[in-house]
């Protein structure tokens, strides 16, 4: 009986260790895949938009981890999207003025172009450099 029960048992225990080791091992790399995955996506976007790219999107897979994350830093692209059109707006806006005067400014003039710059000078305090 000793020698069928051994061999058996050593089997048995065997097969229980490499079923469990693979599983351990396909819910590591499952795992791993969820967080590395969207980190170097999210990575990959932060520095484009770092170069000036404020076109990105930070979309990730709906089970990936850092959902939070990644509709924060969208949140950031479009209100720095947003940001960038009034300031570009705000300047079209001061250059046609001083156009429409010839670039010299004086009197009730001055007071407009004062307020104009004002307005620029408020949307780019809104960045941290």
């Amino acid at each position: 009986t000793q020698d069928f029960i051994l061999p058996m048992l050593i089997i048995v225990v065997l097969v229980v260790k490499i079923t469990a080791s693979a599983v351990i091992f396909i819910s590591t790399l499952f795992a791993t895949h969820k967080i590395a995955g969207p980190i170097y996506r999210l990575n990959s976007e932060v520095n484009k938009l770092k170069q000036g790219d404020l076109t990105r999107t930070f979309k990730i897979r709906s089970k990936d981890e850092f959902q939070d994350l990644a509709r924060n830093l969208h949140e950031m692209s479009g209100v720095l999207r947003q940001n960038y059109g009034e300031l570009k707006t705000k300047v079209n806006s001061l250059r046609n003025f001083l156009r429409e005067k010839d670039y010299n400014v004086s009197g009730s003039d001055r007071e407009i172009f004062l307020s104009k710059a004002r307005e620029i000078d408020n949307l780019l305090n809104q960045f941290e450099v």
